[in-house]
Order: C-alpha cells, then sequence, then structure tokens
C-alpha cells in the first residue's frame, strides 16, 4: 500500500494559492491585452479571487475569508453575519494587489496576497502563514522559506533607497528624503515594496498611513 501522502500545511497551501492567482493573472493579462486597462482590472480581479475562493473552500473548508473583493463580515446587533469576526482560523487575501501596474504593459510591480490568522490557546491571536506572489516576476515569497536577511542595498556612501507609492507619495516623503539624503524608487502594489524590502532591493518602505488588513 502506497505511503499517504501528508496534509498540505497552511503555509505550503498559501505558496501554492499565491502561485496558481498568478499563474491565472498572467494569462488573463495575455488573453485581454491592455487596450482596456478597466476591463483587464476587473477580470484579473474577479478572475483570481473566484480562484482564490473555490480552492480555500476545497482545502480548508471550514476557514472564514476575508477578501479585498467580498463583502466583510458586519456585526448586526449582537449577531456576526458573516462569522469571520468570531472565528479561529481566517485566511486574508489580497487577489490583485496593484491593479493599475497590472493594467500597464511591462510593469512588474503587482502582487497577490495570501494569509492566515489564526487563534489558538498558544497563539491567542496571529499571522501564522502567508505568501505574497510576485508573478510578473516568477518569485513567491512565503513565510515558512523566508528569504536570508538581504544585505543593505546601498554600498558604502550610496545613499538609502526608498520605496514609495509612484502614483500617491506621501507629501512628507520627498522633503525626507531630501532632509536624510535619499533615494526615492517609485513602484506600485504594497506587495511589491515590502518584497523589495525583504530582498534588498531598497533599503525601506515609508508610507504616511496604515494598511488594509489584506
Amino acid at each position: 500500500m502506497p505511503p499517504l501522502t501528508p496534509p498540505e500545511t497552511d503555509a505550503g497551501l498559501a505558496r501554492r494559492l499565491a502561485a496558481h492567482a498568478g499563474e491565472l493573472l498572467l494569462r488573463v493579462r495575455s488573453a485581454h491585452g491592455h487596450g482596456d486597462p478597466a476591463a483587464l482590472k476587473a477580470a484579473g480581479d474577479r478572475a483570481s479571487h473566484d480562484l482564490l475562493l473555490a480552492e480555500l473552500a476545497t482545502h480548508r473548508p471550514d476557514d472564514a475569508v476575508l477578501s479585498e473583493e467580498d463583502k466583510d463580515s458586519r456585526v448586526v446587533g449582537n449577531v456576526d453575519a458573516g462569522g469571520r469576526l468570531t472565528a479561529d482560523r481566517v485566511w486574508i487575501i489580497d487577489p490583485l494587489d496593484g491593479t493599475r501596474e497590472f493594467s500597464e504593459e511591462g510593469r512588474s510591480d503587482w502582487a497577490v496576497h495570501v494569509a492566515l490568522w489564526a487563534r489558538t490557546a498558544s497563539t491567542p491571536h496571529r499571522l501564522v502563514a502567508g505568501a505574497v506572489g510576485l508573478p510578473a516576476q516568477g518569485r513567491v515569497l512565503v513565510t515558512d522559506d523566508p528569504p536570508a536577511p538581504p544585505a543593505p542595498s546601498a554600498g558604502p556612501g550610496a545613499p538609502l533607497r526608498l520605496a514609495a507609492s509612484r502614483s500617491r507619495p506621501p507629501a512628507f516623503l520627498a522633503e525626507l528624503a531630501a532632509e536624510i539624503g535619499a533615494e526615492l524608487v517609485p513602484m506600485g502594489s504594497a506587495g511589491a515594496k515590502i518584497a523589495a524590502v525583504v530582498t534588498g532591493e531598497v533599503d525601506a518602505y515609508v508610507h504616511a498611513g496604515g494598511q488594509y488588513e489584506w
């Protein structure tokens, strides 16, 4: 009798889903072309969202899901209408982070986010697994196999490199860069910026506000 295949870990599932959604997004991008950016954005968002929800329903049917592209759970009176707010395990997904960059030909600074938040006796409330897919760069960063700590992107005497929003940079950022002698590196999605810090392509990501959960 052949040995049983061990169940897929949460981090392994996050990696696979981010990779598969990324492959699908590349096919959607190729099929639609860039002539109608709004239609391409909508098609990419919907295709990736549907794939991720279907896979999670198959492989983690008892878990709740929070997606940027879906209605969030809401408390009505004292009732958690969607189940997420009282669930012990919640997958948090952004099916397509950086739709603007996705719709622009040649840009690779867009991403897929898949993460799991869990509540257990030993871990009351924290993120326990996650993956950021960078499909146009052919990479998936995942929590169970993190890259080695990067060396600083700037050599001795070179300016620090700061990832910054290419479309909505905070007003203080140019002043900060001038004050510390840093170089701004405009990028698209938050996932792409954070990945650039993790891999050492930039030294920091500076922004003015908070981040959405996804």
